[in-house]
């Protein structure tokens, strides 16, 4: 246990940095854990710090930690599966699918590839709402238009239609 877990699940979530980041000087100038210890409770903490930054909607902050992260451990599924949060939180659907892509592609079974395909079908969901809203919106405004405006509002809807999001095909093993 890391010790700080009342300021999160009290949702002080900047108290909690601030602790989490204290632990983390405390422990790079304790000789007293290996290296590898050492860097154990550095992926773990900023984990931390990187989920408090997301639940305070500090959103910049939160990408920099995950960042980190993983530039520490490559493939670390909790940082990938929070860059790629922060990225939708932001509205960076296509990062945020390529990031969870990415992570189910390092996922070792089925129950780590949950919650990255649940993040994902929620990106898809939110995408087919987006291009429905925007082309009732446009039906509104041009219901009353002259005839030659349908003929321009066809070619927006096939432009809009052309980058429909497909979800991905995982390819499951069979037993």
């Amino acid at each position: 246990k890391l010790g700080h877990d009342s300021d999160f699940k009290a949702k002080k979530y900047i108290q909690a940095i601030e602790k989490y980041e204290k632990l983390l000087r405390e422990t790079s100038e304790d000789s007293e854990f290996t290296e590898e210890e050492q860097k154990d409770i550095f992926v773990r903490v900023k984990g931390n710090i990187t989920q408090c930054f997301l639940n305070a909607g500090k959103l910049n902050e939160a990408i920099e930690n995950a960042k980190t992260v993983l530039s520490v451990s490559p493939k670390h599924l909790k940082s990938q599966f929070r860059l790629a949060r922060a990225h939708r939180m932001m509205k960076a659907m296509k990062e945020a699918e390529k990031l969870l892509l990415q992570g189910i592609e390092w996922c070792q079974n089925e129950a780590e590839k949950e919650d990255f395909q649940k993040e994902l079908d929620s990106i898809f969901e939110e995408k087919k709402k987006e291009k429905a809203r925007v082309l009732s919106e446009v039906k509104q405004k041009w219901k009353f238009a002259p005839s030659w405006q349908d003929s321009v509002f066809v070619e927006i809807k096939n432009v809009l239609e052309q980058d429909e999001p497909k979800e991905p095909e995982l390819h499951q093993e069979k037993h």
